[in-house]
Order: C-alpha cells, then structure tokens, then sequence
C-alpha cells in the first residue's frame, strides 16, 4: 500500500497520484551463506 502524501522540504504536506494498476505479484525466495548468495 502506497499513502496519497508525503513531506516536502518546507515540512507542507505534498499530494501525488499513486499507481492504479498492479502487475501481478512474484515471490522471490533467495538463501545467504558466508559465501554469498546461494539460491534463487
């Protein structure tokens, strides 16, 4: 979920658009080891 708002620099609250269409979601699932990244 995205907010409709943010902070300018003078603190004012600044209002944009935000996206209205999603793509479709995709889980990616890594592992770490001390030698790096070892799975995707």
């Amino acid at each position: 979920m995205t907010r409709y708002y943010g902070r300018g620099i003078d603190g004012k609250r600044v209002y944009d658009e935000r996206p209205g269409n999603k793509g479709k979601n995709m889980t990616v699932i890594g592992a770490m080891s001390d030698e790096g990244l070892i799975a995707i």
